[in-house]
Parts: structure tokens; C-alpha cells; sequence
């Protein structure tokens, strides 16, 4: 198991798969960090395993994948067989098909396999991904997935399914704010007044947002505790 815990990832780039980081084998665990300004052709922040038999699986816990670009699938991830599970985080302005040259999709997240299982999602916001720069189209997600409950998704695309759990809310305004410092050691994004992610996880889901003292939400991902640098990371 490779735990990566209270790491920022960024500018960080690959001409193939996974931008800042890309796991093949074992198990890859990361938490509280944040993946922002990082590019791939798949998977511009994250990818997992796209070819048998090196199958790795993963789990992001309380983390912030945003602003990151593939010119292909997965703006800010992408898995195919390896199972990738995504708990209390923030997905927000990720590009995929970047270069436009129409052949990628999945702004946020992208699941290139047919089971479902390979993608999990508790208590996540997806907002503001898209695909395409020059004439941007809203796109979350791409493929099959599984929710485990309590995601907030902005906009509802077809070819994204899964978002059918206990308290998923789709096709609503998140009210987040923009990536930047708000009083942690590291940027994050936070929830505005009245955002409908405020208080809307579930601990048995995952991690529960926590609520600063302001009583503003510093964010949907949780204590936000990360360290400053800049890694690529090749498991």
C-alpha cells in the first residue's frame, strides 16, 4: 500500500497517462491533498490501471482534484479495470478534449470500463468540469458509476450514469467559490452562503465536511491539511 497523505500536486505533466500521479499495481491511498494546473493525454490529474494484468486499485479521501486538463478522457481521472474510490472531495473546473480535437470526454471523471463498480462516489461535489476549451460544453463525468450516496453534481450528462443514491442531488447550482487560500495552509475551495452542500454528507458514506469556525464550510473536502509540493508519482 502507498499512502500519500497532505500533498499538493501541481503543473505536473505527462505526454501520456496520469498527470500527477498513476498507479498500476497494490493499493494507492490519498488523502487531504490537492491536484490543481496538471495535464495528461487520460487522466490529466489521476489514472489508474487501463491494461490487465497490472491492476492497481485506489481510494481519494478528502481531497480537491480542480483546473486540471487531459486531451483526451478524464479532465481530472480516469480508470478502466482499476477500481478507484472517491470519498468527501471536491472535482471542480476540470477540462477534458482540451486540445478540441473532439475525441475525449469526461471533464471530472472518466470510467473507460464496463463495470461501474470501478468508479465509487460518496459525498463528492462534481462542478464546473467540462469538455473542450474553445467552445465548452458542462460535462461532469463519462462512463459507469457507482454512488454510495450524498454527491452533488451540477449538471446531469447521459453518458454518466450512477448518481441514483441516497441524498445524490443533480442539475443543481453547487454556490462554491474559486480555488485559493481560505485560512488553511493550502488553497482550497470553499462553499458559499446557502450552498446546498453545506451539511448535506453522511458519515457512513464517508469522511463528514467539516464546517469552520466562521460557520462557513471551508470546503466539501474536509480538513484540508496538505503540504506544499510538487510531485509526480509513478506507482
Amino acid at each position: 500500500t502507498l499512502t500519500i497523505d497532505s500533498v499538493v500536486f501541481s503543473d505536473n505533466q505527462s505526454t501520456s497517462s496520469g498527470g500527477a500521479v498513476f498507479f498500476n499495481r497494490g493499493f494507492t491511498s490519498i488523502r487531504n491533498s490537492t491536484f490543481t494546473n496538471n495535464q495528461a493525454d487520460f487522466g490529466g490529474a489521476i489514472l489508474g490501471s487501463q491494461f490487465v494484468p497490472n491492476v492497481g486499485n485506489g481510494e481519494i479521501v478528502n481531497s480537491t482534484i480542480a483546473g486540471n486538463k487531459a486531451t483526451s478522457f478524464g479532465g481530472g481521472m480516469y480508470t478502466n479495470v482499476s477500481h478507484i474510490q472517491v470519498l468527501s472531495s471536491t472535482i471542480a473546473g476540470n477540462v477534458a478534449d482540451s486540445d478540441d480535437a473532439g475525441g475525449g470526454s469526461g471533464g471530472g471523471t472518466y470510467n473507460g470500463g464496463a463495470d461501474a463498480a470501478a468508479f465509487t462516489v460518496a459525498n463528492t461535489i462534481y462542478a464546473g468540469n467540462k469538455v473542450g476549451t474553445i467552445s465548452p460544453v458542462n460535462n461532469q463525468c463519462g462512463g459507469a458509476h457507482t454512488s454510495s450516496g450524498y454527491n452533488l453534481r451540477s449538471t446531469s450528462e447521459v453518458e454518466c450514469t450512477g448518481f441514483t443514491g441516497t441524498g445524490d442531488v443533480v442539475n443543481v447550482t453547487p454556490l462554491i467559490g474559486s480555488l485559493g487560500d481560505n485560512g488553511g495552509p493550502t488553497p482550497t475551495i470553499p462553499l458559499l452562503n446557502d450552498s446546498p452542500a453545506i451539511d448535506a454528507g453522511n458519515t457512513a458514506s464517508g469522511p463528514a465536511r467539516r464546517r469552520e469556525a466562521s460557520g462557513q464550510a471551508a470546503s466539501s473536502a474536509g480538513d484540508h491539511r496538505h503540504g506544499r509540493a510538487r510531485v509526480r508519482a509513478v506507482v
